[in-house]
């Protein structure tokens, strides 16, 4: 499923288990005697104990910046510009491989390292969603305003650091596009593993209800979803927490639950119990939609970003080509109605397992004079 592509007109690491959540972010260097990790990730700690089970090699975890930036958004940013990346690293590898949404990609490393950077997305906020992240209506015109320049400093480093990383490896061809377009670097498209293992079907009967598994952020546009669901008269489940709950909960109708955080237990549960899953967000790929997918769920996706991967349009659910309330209203009632094989749901979810990102990834690994 791999595949090299240059720059196509366009598009959570995810981790073996998907939870939403806006948590901290902890910046690792991840070094064996062989192979060194570099990662900036809310959850890379799952895909990276994952990529050393694949790799098959021992790992040592080293700390190059032993600080833990707070949920802010705004801190997270300002961390990311005066960290240190142009300090090299230390020898005593002969690989790298970073996992990157942010400054990973950007380390300074020997000439007879090379470096494959599997990349997440480049950085939205300094890119092409401001607005979304720190528009006026965000966070008030003058803070906008002072962020402007400190985002155009960050998106202009991130440019020029691009070259630091050999090759590129992106999570889907909407990404892979991204990178061309910010970068001018080619990528492959690696897809990231889904828990089709854990997340599997059962007897259960679906109810009548959607379901939302995501971060409470302003870009996942869970606001769409809850006026989609109260007019196509669907009650929502909502799963996660983030900065935008409150605010959310404010204007939710009494047919909205919001359980916060849960176990992947309870939330393999939900998937199963739902009658469709739904993200009105545009993704870079989406890890939720697959995990619902692999219950045998259909979903009702944004028909941009990802999802345009991840689900097959009247197969596995159903995209939605305007982000609007009346849009998902419709398709959510349709999804609801709709009599989808849940067997080949099943099957499409399948393809995108771990067992194909191990064998895909091992093999790009194992290939250095390739990048």
């Amino acid at each position: 499923m791999s595949q090299a592509v240059g720059n196509p007109a366009t598009a959570e690491v995810p981790a073996p288990k998907n939870q939403a959540n806006c948590c901290g972010l902890m910046q690792k260097v991840l070094v064996s005697s062989n192979w060194s990790v570099i990662e900036l990730s809310r959850r890379g700690d799952s895909l990276t104990a994952f990529l050393k089970n694949i790799l098959n090699q021992n790992w040592q975890v080293v700390r190059v910046q032993d600080e833990t930036v707070a949920e802010s958004t705004t801190k997270t940013l300002i961390y990311a510009l005066c960290t240190d990346y142009g300090r090299p690293l230390d020898e005593g590898f002969d690989r790298i491989l970073s996992l990157s949404h942010c400054c990973a990609k950007s380390v300074v490393h020997p000439a007879r390292v090379p470096h494959l950077c599997y990349c997440l997305t480049p950085m939205r906020y300094a890119w092409d969603q401001f607005e979304a992240y720190f528009g006026a209506e965000r966070i008030g015109r003058w803070s906008s305003a002072a962020m402007r320049p400190v985002m155009a400093r960050l998106a202009r480093w991130d440019r020029d650091t691009a070259g630091r990383a050999d090759r590129y490896v992106a999570i889907s061809h909407y990404v892979a596009g991204r990178i061309g377009r910010y970068y001018n670097r080619q990528a492959t498209v690696v897809y990231p593993p889904v828990d089709t293992d854990f997340f599997h079907p059962d007897a259960t009967t679906p109810e009548r209800f959607a379901l939302i598994v995501s971060a409470l952020v302003p870009y996942k546009r869970v606001d769409v979803a809850i006026a989609a669901c109260a007019r196509a008269g669907v009650p929502l489940t909502i799963v996660g927490d983030g900065p935008e709950r409150a605010a959310l909960e404010r204007d939710a109708p009494a047919s909205t639950r919001f359980l916060g955080r849960v176990s992947d237990d309870e939330i393999r549960a939900l998937y199963r119990r739902a009658a469709v899953a739904l993200l009105p967000g545009e993704e870079d790929f989406g890890i939720v939609p697959l995990e619902a997918q692999a219950c045998g769920r259909p979903v009702v996706a944004l028909g941009r970003g990802g999802a345009v991967e991840t689900v097959k349009h009247g197969e596995t659910g159903l995209l939605v080509d305007e982000l609007s309330a009346e849009a998902f209203a419709d398709a959510i009632v349709d999804a609801v109605d709709r009599r989808f094989d849940a067997s080949a749901i099943r099957r499409h979810a399948e393809q995108f397992g771990r067992s194909r990102f191990g064998d895909e990834i091992a093999a790009l690994v194992a290939e250095p004079a390739s990048w």
